[in-house]
């Protein structure tokens, strides 16, 4: 009896994840049509070793299927907010996939987005929870707003960067998404868990059309449009689930599930400006990069990743039963980025050196 409950209450929701499942691969479709045209469409580079011109509209795509499904079927003020200022960065994420926009003027815009977050949306990053085992460090409102905006940019960014191969991008978003939505249920915030389910449908169909699971190489990508929207939509549901009188989880466990993309962001920054390069600076020095040039297959390549990322984000999920531990968590992770930044590029140039002929 038990479980027909479980099953009735999952069938009543399933409309949450079947609508934007089907809009978006619809819209897909359509726009893969009129994408060419209006040269919306990544073309082959040194950098860039895919065959022939891919377009750039997954992005385009998952947002529109979101804010569809989300304004028939979760009407909320704050959820408004969250729209309007994902399409500023859609479009300009657009803009760039077409035009190859300045990185400044592009950081210019998402630091304005990120501040109407803060007025408009009410959301900002008062506490970073207890750190050190001595209570939870909390910021004056003027540092809580500029942090805020800081680490907006940094997710926002660290998605462009993990947007690098057939299919990563989608999984590691799917799987953060999905985590979310699961601790918002267990929270018993019915209308986030909804939501993140609209999201992580719009998301399951871009895969079907961008990993190498679905089709031979990717159709699709998600473009600019696709990165921008993702990381500012995942800041904004790990600022909201982690920030408030009674969050639903701690910052250190939101450090957790961003887990893969913001270890390796770290890393790549600090090498870069080790070698006083830009850390925005287009290069192949992530770890996807890595694997795929020590002899790994993209699906290799991505299976890897995304267990990785997986467990990562159940360790994160973990400290949302045991809080008390927080601390230990938080240094965790600090030895988790230090040992990837300083070891990862040595065992893969080990792994390479064994396998080359």
């Amino acid at each position: 009896m038990e479980f027909i409950d479980t099953l009735k209450q999952v069938l009543a929701r399933a409309h949450f994840f079947v609508m934007p499942f089907t809009i978006c691969v619809s819209l897909i479709l359509l726009f893969d049509r009129v994408a060419p045209k209006l040269g919306i469409v990544d073309k082959p580079s040194v950098r860039k070793l895919h065959k022939g011109n891919v377009p750039l509209i997954g992005g385009l795509a998952m947002f529109f299927a979101f804010a569809m499904v989300s304004i028939m079927l979760t009407q909320h003020q704050s959820q408004l907010v969250l729209l309007v200022l994902a399409l500023a960065l859609v479009l300009l994420g657009s803009l760039d996939d077409v035009f190859d926009l300045n990185a400044y003027f592009r950081m210019i815009i998402q630091a304005v987005v990120a501040l109407l977050m803060v007025h408009a949306g009410g959301l900002q990053i008062n506490t970073v929870g207890d750190l050190t085992g001595f209570g939870p460090s909390t910021f004056s409102p003027a540092i809580a707003t500029v942090f805020t905006v800081v680490c907006t940019l940094g997710v926002i960014n660290s998605v462009n960067m993990i947007d690098g191969m057939d299919g990563l991008a989608g999984t590691i978003l799917f799987i953060s998404f999905s985590a979310l939505g699961g601790i918002a249920a267990f929270h018993g915030d019915g209308l986030t868990a909804k939501v993140l389910l609209i999201l992580v449908g719009a998301i399951v169909a871009f895969l079907c059309f961008n990993s190498r699971v679905f089709v031979d190489s990717a159709r699709i990508f998600m473009g600019d449009s696709g990165s921008m929207f993702m990381g500012f939509t995942l800041c904004w549901f790990l600022i909201k689930l982690t920030q408030g009188e009674s969050p639903a989880m701690s910052a250190v466990a939101a450090g957790w599930i961003f887990g893969l993309p913001l270890a390796d962001t770290i890393s790549v920054m600090v090498k870069r400006l080790k070698e006083r390069r830009s850390p925005f600076d287009a290069g192949r020095d992530h770890i996807h990069h890595m694997l795929l040039d020590s002899g790994f297959s993209v699906n290799q390549t991505l299976f890897i990743m995304g267990s990785v990322h997986l467990v990562l984000v159940l360790i994160g999920f973990s400290l949302v039963l045991n809080s008390a531990l927080e601390p230990l968590y938080f240094w965790a992770f600090v030895a988790l980025v230090v040992g990837h930044h300083f070891l990862t590029p040595r065992l893969l140039t080990a792994t390479r050196g064994v396998t080359d002929p």
